[in-house]
């Protein structure tokens, strides 16, 4: 067998390993690169940016080195980790294409007006104080996305992903004129088999591509 391209795969906050996409690498001649992400534990607001960047230039030191190999790159990033990878690629890391799992589109807007517990908890962090998360817009997926092709781009939605308010889903639908958006009855680990394969599936394609 022939190794025919690598995948970097970039958890959430949670920290919830790859293991069904692992299991998935063999069946497409693929080499995965599980990252393990620094945990946040700065200021809710001023500490984003040592975070951001820090997270971004852990992204860039592994895709850079499988481009030696000369086979195609690829990343998937599992919801935080969506936003960490975007802002990786803004920053200037290169990659064939990525896939974006279940990713709060707009962390701003997530943590200013989200219901969930944890945008709860992060306003309580701030004591209910939200006048400057606005300045966190550029580590957004929606800032990131400018700096993406829209063709090497895959987003996959959970339907039933409890971190997903109608916010989300208006920005998802407004996204859908320029790139591709799957919408999956999956919920946060964004697991299930058809939506693993679509992500596989479509990388593939790519690869085939460039070969």
């Amino acid at each position: 067998m022939t190794d025919k391209f690598h995948v970097i795969l970039v958890p959430g906050a949670d920290g919830l390993v790859f293991t069904a996409d692992i299991a998935q690498a063999a069946a497409w001649d693929a080499v995965v690169h599980p990252l393990t992400m620094p945990a946040f534990t700065g200021h809710p607001i001023d500490g984003q940016v040592d975070f951001f960047a820090e997270a971004a230039a852990i992204i860039d030191a592994k895709a850079s080195s499988p481009r030696d190999s000369g086979m195609p790159v690829f990343a998937f990033g599992r919801n935080l980790g969506g936003s960490l990878l975007g802002h990786a690629i803004k920053r200037g890391t290169v990659l064939d294409g990525v896939v974006f799992i279940g990713v709060i589109p707009s962390l701003t807007d997530f943590r200013i007006h989200g219901d969930h517990p944890s945008a709860r908890r992060y306003r309580a962090a701030l004591d209910g104080d939200t006048s400057r998360v606005g300045t966190l817009e550029p580590f957004d997926l929606t800032a990131s996305l400018r700096a993406i092709d829209p063709q090497s781009c895959l987003h996959q939605v959970g339907q039933d992903d409890p971190y997903l308010d109608a916010r989300s889903f208006k920005i998802f639908a407004g996204l859908e004129a320029k790139f591709r958006v799957k919408y999956h009855d999956d919920n946060h680990a964004m697991e299930a088999p058809a939506t693993l394969a679509r992500r596989w599936e479509f990388i593939a394609g790519l690869a085939d591509k460039a070969d």
